[in-house]
C-alpha cells in the first residue's frame, strides 16, 4: 500500500512539473522574450565559457519544453555550420539525457504497474525491444514536439542506451541544419550551402523510408 502511494506522488509530482513548467512558458510568453539578436551577443561575449553557457541554456530550455531551434540558429551565427552543430548535438543529448531520467524517476514506475496485462503492455514491450528504431525515426522526422519525445520515453520502456545513441545519430542532420541556416544569417548568398541543404533533406527521406519499413508496428 505505502509503495502504490510512493508511486502516485511521483508520477503526482511528475504531471505537475510538466504542467508547471509549460504553463510558465506560454503564461510569461518566453517565446517573445528570447530574442535571437540578444542571445547571440551574450553567448559571443563570454568568450571561451560562451560553450558551456550555451549547453546549460539549451539544457534548461528544453526541459520547460520549449522549441530550442532558436538557439540553434544561434550557435552557427556565432561559431558557424561545424563548430555550431558540434556544440547543439553535446546540448540536444545532454538535454534529452536530464528530461529522460526525470520522466524516468517519477513517471515510469507508476506507468508500467497501470499498463501491465493490457493492451498497451504490448506497445510497450515492443519499445523495449525496438526503442532505438522508434526514438531515431522521431529524431530524424521531429514530427512530435522535442520534449514531448523526451518524456514520452523516459515513462516507457525505452531503454536509455537506445534513447541516448538514437538521439545522438538523429539530431545529427537537424541540427547542422539549423546551424547552416545561421551561419548564412549577415553573411553573402553561398549557393553551396543550398545544395548541402538538398543533400541532407535527401539523406533523411531516404534513411526515413529505410528505417520505418524496420518498425515492427508497420509489419503485417
Amino acid at each position: 500500500m505505502k509503495k502504490k502511494l510512493i508511486l502516485k506522488i511521483k508520477f503526482l509530482s511528475f504531471i505537475t512539473f510538466i504542467v508547471i513548467v509549460a504553463f510558465l512558458s506560454y503564461y510569461f510568453e518566453l517565446h517573445k522574450m528570447i530574442n535571437r539578436d540578444q542571445i547571440v551577443a551574450f553567448i559571443d561575449s563570454l568568450g571561451a565559457f560562451g560553450p558551456l553557457i550555451f549547453i546549460i541554456l539549451y539544457s534548461v530550455i528544453s526541459i520547460t519544453i520549449f522549441p530550442a531551434s532558436l538557439l540553434s540558429i544561434s550557435s552557427g551565427i556565432i561559431w558557424g555550420e561545424y563548430l555550431g552543430s558540434f556544440y547543439t548535438i553535446i546540448a540536444a543529448s545532454i538535454s534529452s539525457a536530464l528530461c529522460f531520467f526525470i520522466a524516468r524517476w517519477m513517471g515510469r514506475d507508476f506507468i508500467k504497474k497501470k499498463i501491465e496485462g493490457k493492451r498497451l503492455d504490448k506497445l510497450d514491450n515492443y519499445l523495449e525491444k525496438n526503442g532505438f528504431l522508434y526514438v531515431f525515426i522521431f529524431r530524424i522526422v521531429p514530427i512530435f514536439p522535442w520534449g514531448l519525445v523526451n518524456y514520452a520515453s523516459g515513462v516507457s520502456s525505452v531503454k536509455f542506451k537506445d534513447f541516448f545513441f538514437a538521439t545522438f545519430l538523429g539530431i545529427i542532420p537537424f541540427s547542422f541544419t539549423y546551424n547552416l541556416i545561421g551561419s548564412t544569417i549577415g553573411n553573402p548568398f553561398n549557393p553551396k550551402k543550398i545544395i548541402i541543404l538538398f543533400i541532407i533533406v535527401s539523406i533523411v527521406a531516404a534513411v526515413t523510408i529505410r528505417v520505418r519499413k524496420k518498425l515492427p508496428l508497420h509489419k503485417k
